[in-house]
């Protein structure tokens, strides 16, 4: 991960977090019209100089938008609206902006939600190590058809045991692409918003976030750990 002033941090003693990622994906029915950056400003979700940022950024159609600030990127589309950043400290941010978007938008049909969170990792003392991917997938039953072969992605799905309560939680592992770190990891939280009589979808995606955004930091912040030093210092 990245400390405010951009430092890499380690998330253990012989692993080095480069980067950390959030992004908050909900499926649904919507209106990107609706979210121009002028209308964040009007409702008080972004400050002025945010809306100006956001603004010169802007890029839409009749079923796409999209924009960016220094805090995070905004994508929405006729079926889904997702807002991500690289950076762990605006976390709480995106978690408030789309508590705060469905809020006022509370009767907007929705049908999921996604939480990912993902970290670029290197060793401690030596940058250049690479993940021992046997540690998880032996080659060798790939080298008569490819000779020497490259993991590009490994990916496992579960929803039990250690997973967050009502979560399908699907684990990708690969090669990063980042500069000073090796290996990538995502753990991405499905969660289906049913909504009935009682309750809209949208007031059922706030109390969600509400109430799995601390376990789900938590599960990966321990894939995290797991995963670097079984295939980096192991």
């Amino acid at each position: 991960m990245e400390s405010d002033d951009g430092a890499p941090q380690s998330g253990s003693a012989a692993t080095v977090r480069v980067r950390t990622g959030l992004h908050l994906l909900v499926d649904g029915h919507l209106n990107p019209l609706i979210f121009a950056p002028g209308w964040f400003g009007k409702e008080g979700l972004l400050r002025p100089e945010e809306v100006e940022s956001a603004k010169a950024s802007v890029s839409a159609d009749s079923t796409f938008l999209a924009f960016r600030t220094s805090e995070f990127s905004f994508v929405v589309s006729l079926s889904s609206l997702e807002v991500f950043t690289n950076s762990e400290g605006h976390e709480p941010v995106l978690r408030d902006l789309m508590l705060n978007i469905f809020s006022l938008l509370r009767y907007t049909p929705l049908s999921a939600l996604t939480i990912s969170r993902s970290a670029h990792l290197s060793h401690a003392s030596d940058p250049s190590i690479v993940p021992k991917w046997a540690a998880l997938m032996p080659t060798a039953p790939f080298e008569q058809a490819l000779g020497k072969a490259l993991i590009l992605d490994m990916s496992a799905k579960g929803s039990e045991g250690p997973v967050p309560e009502q979560s399908e939680v699907t684990l990708s592992i690969q090669p990063s692409r980042v500069d000073g770190a090796s290996l990538f990891i995502e753990c991405k939280y499905s969660y289906v918003l049913d909504s009935d009589e009682n309750i809209a979808s949208a007031e059922m995606l706030n109390d969600r976030l509400k109430n799995v955004m601390e376990t789900t930091r938590d599960h990966s912040e321990s894939a995290f750990t797991h995963f670097s030093d079984l295939l980096l210092t192991t």
